[in-house]
Order: structure tokens, then sequence, then C-alpha cells
């Protein structure tokens, strides 16, 4: 009597998982044909791949997986920027365009973080844990630097006099500026060419020229490769040295490539003040053999405060040959 009860509810069991078994087959096959539909709608949007620029970064994360190397992200969203929907549209961007706009983002999250050049803070206690332990291994706060805004202002901090002075643009020699690079902390790079750019009169700076003396940076290959291309136009170029030359020889390189009547050497971590290129070409117009080494202020490593010594200890210094 009990091996009979053992047998029957030995049956029952197995018609138990059984069913179980068949309810999950039903279910992915309703998810295939899902997922068969939706490819369906893709396949009838129309092919137009272009780069889109978003003002909410989070949206795209929950919608597309990580990309390898540069390919191009394709997917259906409708206007709401979700995936459900009777209305798709196509939306494409680029793995480095997707990077970029996240920092861009970072940028936003503390408004005028070290704007006029003032002492700068992160709030968030992971954020100032990285700060310090960057700080402490190469010297920066890298972490304060993503998060101030690559346009960030600079106090003037000339002589009044030199405020008052005037320069005839029209007459006055262009300027390629070159600025070697290895190694350095993509968010000071970018902003240091922001920085030429936003402070330089268009017609004196014919261009900006990056040699990137063999660095090992990732972020500093096709990452500023794409936003040169996508932010500068023409305006800025990049030279990658094979192997390092050094510094001399990596200048003698971008030398040769630049095009304008003036050359300037800029390093890589610095920020230019309002009508600073003026002065220096006049010089140059003035007597085309001058070399001039303009004064060079101090930004802060641990807080990106702009330290100057005022214009009472203003100098110049020039060199003839």
């Amino acid at each position: 009597m009990i091996s009979l009860r053992r047998n029957f509810l030995s049956k029952i069991l197995l018609l138990v998982i059984v069913f179980i078994l068949c309810i999950f087959y039903i279910r992915s096959l309703n998810n295939l044909n899902a997922i068969s539909a939706d490819r369906t709608k893709f396949l009838n949007v129309p092919q137009q791949q272009r780069l889109v620029q978003l003002d909410a970064a989070d949206s795209i994360d929950q919608q597309i997986q990580e990309p390898q190397d540069n390919q191009i992200i394709i997917g259906l969203v409708n206007e709401n920027n979700k995936v459900e929907g009777s209305k798709y549209k196509e939306k494409t961007i680029n793995k480095y365009e997707l990077e970029i706009l996240r920092d861009l983002k970072k940028q936003q999250e503390i408004p005028n973080l070290g704007a006029n050049g003032a002492i700068a803070h992160l709030r968030d206690p992971d954020d100032i844990a990285e700060g310090e332990r960057q700080l402490s291994k190469i010297a920066l706060n890298e972490e304060l630097s993503n998060h101030i805004s690559y346009n960030r202002s600079i106090p003037d901090a000339r002589h009044p006099a030199c405020r008052k002075k005037s320069y005839d643009i029209s007459t006055l020699p262009t300027t390629s500026v070159i600025i070697i690079f290895f190694n350095e902390p993509y968010s000071v790079l970018v902003r240091t060419v922001h920085s030429v750019i936003n402070t330089s009169p268009e017609r004196l700076l014919k261009e900006v020229i990056l040699v990137d003396d063999g660095s090992s940076n990732i972020e500093l290959k096709k990452k500023l490769d794409h936003y040169v291309k996508t932010r500068f136009n023409d305006k800025v170029k990049v030279l990658r040295l094979k192997n390092r030359l050094g510094l001399i020889r990596a200048r003698l390189a971008g030398a040769r490539l630049a095009k304008a009547d003036v050359l300037v050497f800029l390093d890589a971590h610095c920020e230019c003040v309002v009508d600073w290129l003026q002065p220096l070409v006049q010089r140059i117009k003035e007597k085309r053999t001058s070399v001039l080494v303009p004064i060079i202020d101090v930004i802060e490593a641990k807080n990106f405060f702009y330290s100057t010594n005022g214009y009472e200890n203003f100098q110049v210094s020039l060199f003839y040959t």
C-alpha cells in the first residue's frame, strides 16, 4: 500500500514538473516573437547615421550597450527616448561622442565650479577620495579637473594701463600655437585648447597644433581625435609621433607642420588670459628676430585656483638673436 502511494506521488510530481517546463517554453516563444517584431520595425527605419547631441546621457545609458572600438551605436527610440512605443526614429551615436557627453554632463554637476579662477572643491565623498588619490600619484587633482568647465573664466590680472592698450589686429602677424603633450590628463589638455581659442583673436590664431609625444593614455587617442574633429573643425590639428622624441624635438616636429607667421609654444596645462596674444606678436612685428617669454602665473594642482603675483610685479622678458 505504501509503495502504491509513493508511485502515485512520484507521478504527480513528474506531471507538475512537466507542466512548469511547458509554461516556460511557451513564454520563451512569446519573447522571441516580440524580438522578431521589433527587428522588423528596425529594418523598416530609413538608414540615416548622424551624431546626436543629447541633453541627458542617462537615458542613452539605459538603451544601449557599450560598443567595441569606435563603431556606431544604432538604437530605436521614440520621441521620449524610450524603447517601447509606436513612433520610432533612428538615433546613432559614436562611442567617443557618448564618452564626451558624459564628460560634459559631469561638468554641470556643480555649476560655475572654479569660475573666474576661484578655488574649486568637489562635493561627493567618492570624487574627493579619487581626487586625493590622483593628487598623490600624478601631483594633480584630475577628478576635480574633470568637473570644471573647459570654458571656465580667468581673472584679468593685467596692469590697468595694459587694459587700455589697443592693437591694430589687421596688421599683426598670424600665429601657430604648438602644444606638446605626453600622457597629459585629458580634461586639462582640452581646457588648454579651449582657453587658447577663447582668448585669441580669430584672425591672429591660424591654428593650434597638438603634438602627441608618444602618449599611452587611451583618452588621448581616438577620443581626443573625435573631440578635435567635431568641436574645432580645422582650427586644431593633432600630430602623433611614432616614438617619444622629447620636448625639443617634438616642438621641432610641430614647427615643421605650422603655417602661420609666428610660432608660439605653450605647455599642455595652462589657461590663457584675455588679450594675451596681441602684445607678443606686436613685439615680433616690431623686430622679427625677437623671442619673447610671457609671465606664467600659477594654477594650483590641488584646487585649480588661479594664482597671480598681481600687476605690481608684472615682468616681460625679451631675448634677441
